[in-house]
């Protein structure tokens, strides 16, 4: 986008850029392309086509939340490709109106534009689709031959089709090339960005016909040194997301990977050969070519299909997509094996330390959400270690070199391996897997050691058991941890003994519980969406916490860290001037980001994500007896119900409400999809009454959220003789008086927001 961003800058007047491949079928193009490069030459060489002018009165193109429509103007064009037109011009009157599909989106949309739905006028448009349905759309218009269309076209139609190739030359963006080399005529999508001299914003909008959410709406904002751009929406079409398969196969998804059987050889220096035999399936109605994902750093050698005829490729120099050619055009069902070889260095040695640089592509894979079967074998030098996924199924010495056999009885959709010089330390599980700890730093790998068996142990009994009888937890020289099954990278900081209090608390027992947490939830409970990735990141953190406070036994720590978080969440968005933008919505999953500062990840994704754990388990938490059983039954029950099977949000409310015995979606929207956090404001008087017992009237004010903005507040009640009462305040509006029921002692203080229950930010006054 940034070459047409950079022309448009200079453009006067509105551009609209439209890729649209719209209606019917798949048909075969008028001519097919033996290779890649072909294909390429052709797209870089449109130009306007002086026999394809039309005017056109009134075009409205219609596609989900999408309205495009061509009040008046004229359309050019493009030279063919493939034996027919693929783009056009438009000069004219137009306008583009994006409706969000859903709540959060309309609300994030709010965020950065002023209204809930994008309406913008442009005067002119780029298209590009790969169907006659649009062909003849523009040919219903009054044909105007022109010797040469104007510079203006020119100019439009070649920014338009050089954004749609990479920076190098050599890769047409990838929907568009998937379409075209495919014949693909059927999958509707489109991107249009327009551009307004005179206006406060511009915008891309665009439908990936391949994702599940497939509109998407880009916001530019004119700052003083120009625009500034925003990626604000991604909605699924009215009728909802398109489900996926039991292997979390999309209906985006060229083919399904049911096995990869890998070879990989690393010699002495680390570097790294390896052959991948994917078995595959079709998953889409006809393919000619496919495309996998492989690290940039890594070179293909061959590509064959198993026992045939090598296979045509294109790959260029540093790009991580591999396009292939089938050996023939292959219908859904089909099956087949691929047999890719190739090799790299991934792996670099530092003195006796080893750095993995990519942990996940190092072998090629199609959708990263399939759910596959590994068959890993590992040949390396006998000075080293390696520790990979499942269970260690064989392993044998010949000469200087290690052969070993990894297998997991289950599918999954990543795996990964570690390598090194490291030191060993068996652990011996009991009740919970064994555990074999590998690590370079000696400093306190015992408080290593003992997190991971507290943390196993402590959430073993908290959620129920794992489907792994072995856990190998390694040291990763970086500031970050991952986790794959029955399979842990430490980040070499918690092995450090750190005096900073900050530092220590996430690389001490935080991360390191946090990271084994990810064994319950992320792996043994997948998410099924980037919008549900909280129940993932933000039920680790608040396991970890939970660890601190219950098996740790630091409370003090636990509520400290509760507060950072929460401080982090309220004051996003803000500076010295005040409030410039609200926080992104928890649904939002890893667009948290878009349009943020840094680190909104982290805050709403890991923290607030914690946060709406607390909140449920405060609100389940039974005042008068301060048992949690509610929760905590809930908790296992969630566990066990989705162990090995993907979650989604909607299923973890269904859990909680039916713990809680209400419905609780009024909770999940203001939490979950929205992004209101509130301000209390607390007052409060005594009376004695007649009786001798003595009254009580709170007054709370709520700010900073709708009038409609519903929670259950705890509070405390300490008396003079220090006897201790509990109860919940329903507060929603935007202010209440409320009268508690009579205590027999006198009200010494009263706590508002007990045991730091609701995430929010609370002043008091005087009554």
């Amino acid at each position: 986008m940034g070459t047409i961003v950079s022309f448009l800058s200079s453009f006067s007047g509105s551009f609209i850029l439209i890729f649209l491949p719209v209606c019917g079928g798949p048909v075969s193009w008028a001519q097919s392309f033996g290779s890649y490069d072909e294909m390429l030459t052709a797209f870089r060489n449109q130009v306007p086509d002086s026999n394809g002018t039309y005017e056109v009165d009134g075009l409205m193109i219609e596609h989900g939340p999408v309205t495009i429509m061509l009040v008046s103007g004229t359309v050019h064009l493009g030279s063919p490709v493939g034996g027919r037109p693929v783009s056009a011009v438009f000069i004219g009157k137009g306008s583009a109106i994006f409706t969000p599909t859903l709540p959060v989106e309309k609300i994030n949309l709010q965020r950065f534009y002023p209204n809930d739905v994008y309406n913008e006028e442009f005067t002119s448009a780029f298209f590009l689709f790969v169907d006659d349905d649009m062909t003849a759309q523009f040919k219903s218009g009054t044909h105007k031959p022109t010797e040469r269309p104007g510079s203006d076209v020119r100019g439009i139609m070649a920014a338009g089709v050089e954004a749609y190739v990479s920076t190098d030359g050599k890769q047409v963006e990838p929907t568009l090339a998937r379409a075209i080399l495919n014949n693909r005529r059927g999958d509707r999508g489109f991107i249009c960005q327009t551009y307004s001299k005179e206006g406060q914003y511009q915008a891309i909008i665009g439908a990936d016909p391949y994702d599940t959410e497939p509109y998407t709406l880009t916001i530019g904002e004119r700052g003083t040194l120009g625009w500034n751009w925003t990626s604000v929406n991604q909605c699924p079409p009215p009728e909802g997301v398109a489900a996926v398969d039991s292997n979390s196969v999309s209906a985006g998804d060229m083919i399904y990977v049911g096995q990869h059987t890998i070879v990989c050889s690393i010699d002495r220096s680390l570097a790294m050969k390896t052959t991948d035999r994917m078995d595959v399936t079709i998953t889409t109605d006809s393919a000619e070519w496919i495309s996998l994902s492989l690290n940039y750093r890594l070179t293909v050698d061959s590509v064959r299909e198993h026992g045939g005829a090598m296979l045509t490729t294109h790959r260029p120099d540093k790009s991580g997509l591999l396009w292939i050619k089938l050996p023939r055009m292959m219908r859904r069902g089909e099956r087949t094996a691929f047999v890719i070889t190739y090799h790299g260095e991934v792996i670099e040695r530092q003195g006796d330390i080893t750095f993995l640089k990519t942990s996940i592509d190092w072998y090629p894979y199609h959708g990263y959400k399939q759910l596959s079967f590994f068959d890993l074998v590992f040949e390396h030098d006998r000075r080293y270690i390696l520790v990979s996924i499942g269970d260690k199924a064989s392993e044998e010495k010949q000469g200087d070199i290690v052969r070993s056999r990894w297998l997991l009885g289950r599918k999954m959709r990543n795996a990964s391996f570690n390598i090194g010089l490291f030191r060993e330390k068996t652990i011996e599980g009991n009740g919970y897997p064994d555990v074999q700890l590998n690590y370079y730093t000696k400093d306190q790998v015992d408080v290593v050691e003992t997190d991971v068996k507290q943390a196993l142990n402590f959430f073993t009994k908290l959620f129920g058991p794992l489907p792994i009888n072995r856990l190998y937890a390694t040291e990763l020289p970086a500031f970050h941890g991952e986790a794959f099954p029955g399979m842990l990278h430490l980040s070499t900081l918690a092995f450090y003994k750190v005096e900073d209090a900050r530092t220590d608390d996430f690389f001490g027992e935080q991360f390191t519980s946090h990271e084994v947490a990810h064994q319950w939830w992320g792996i043994a409970v997948d998410f099924l969406s980037y919008r549900d990735q909280w129940l993932s990141e933000g039920f680790a953190m608040y396991s970890c916490l939970l660890y601190s406070q219950l098996a740790a036994s630091e409370g003090d720590k636990f509520f400290r860290l509760l507060e950072e978080y929460s401080k982090s969440i309220r004051n996003n968005g803000k500076n010295m001037f005040g409030t410039f933008r609200k926080p992104p919505s928890i649904s939002l999953g890893g667009r948290v980001s878009s349009g943020g500062s840094g680190g909104e990840y982290n805050t709403f994704i890991y923290y607030k994500g914690a946060w709406v754990v607390h909140m449920l388990r405060n609100m389940m938490l039974d005042l008068t007896t301060m048992k949690e059983d509610a929760f905590m039954t809930m908790f296992k029950d969630f566990y066990a119900t989705h162990k090995l099977k993907s979650a989604t949000t909607e299923t973890f409310r269904s859990t909680v409400e039916k713990h809680a015995g209400q419905d609780m979606s009024w909770f999940f929207d203001q939490w979950v999809h929205g992004n209101d956090i509130p301000t209390y404001t607390f007052a409060w008087k005594h009376e004695k009454q007649a009786d001798g017992t003595y009254k009580i009237t709170c007054r709370v004010r709520q700010d900073d959220v709708p009038e409609t903005f519903r929670m259950y507040i705890p509070i405390k009640i300490v008396t003079e003789d220090k006897k201790v009462y509990r109860m919940r305040l329903h507060m929603t509006g935007k202010e209440a008086v409320i009268d508690l029921p009579a205590i027999a002692g006198e009200p010494d203080d009263i706590v508002f927001n007990d045991l730091t229950s609701v995430l929010c930010t609370v002043r008091t006054e005087k009554f």
